[in-house]
């Protein structure tokens, strides 16, 4: 069985490798093209969409100035316990708001699930509230730039800056 620690595990490395989810996970809008404000809600919006990055297990869906960050776990991937999957599903982990200022997007997770093991329901909890350790596992504001179809993201955790490229 894939275990919430497998799924979270994925999405850590995911934020570490990108820059939302958060997913994940509070700035409001988004700017057009020319950098006057519109709330995320014009075609002027360049974040808005679906955004993957495969290699990585990871997507971003955003719209509005809301966005939200999965896991992907595909058929045939192994969890840390070893066991297999036998079909692909995904998992809402973070969400947030974000702004975007010409082709520069900011993106700040408000809610992050900490889904219960047992049952595997989503619990969702709002950055503010996570403890500290949990703080410290997942990073709150995800930066990067869109430039056509490719968005370049970075996040900074424990003093490590990563990025990572998804594309729509």
């Amino acid at each position: 069985m894939v275990t919430r620690e497998f799924v979270m595990k994925k999405f850590i490395v995911a934020l570490m490798a990108l820059a939302v989810i958060g997913f994940g996970m509070a700035a409001c809008g988004g700017d057009d093209d020319n950098g006057g404000t519109t709330g995320g809600t014009t075609g002027g919006d360049i974040f808005a969409g679906t955004w993957k990055n495969d290699e990585m297990g990871a997507k971003i869906v955003a719209a509005s100035g809301s966005f939200t960050m999965y896991s992907i776990v595909e058929e045939g991937e192994s969890s840390s316990e070893g066991d297999v999957v036998d079909n692909s599903w995904e998992s809402a982990d973070a969400r947030g708001t974000y702004t975007v200022s010409g082709s520069a997007v900011s993106c700040t997770i408000t809610e992050v699930n900490l889904r219960d093991k047992e049952s595997d329901a989503d619990n969702w909890k709002a950055y503010a509230d996570l403890t500290a350790a949990q703080k410290a596992e997942t990073p709150q504001t995800i930066t990067g730039t869109v430039s056509g179809s490719t968005f370049t993201a970075s996040v900074t955790l424990g003093g490590q800056t990563a990025s990572a490229v998804f594309t729509k």
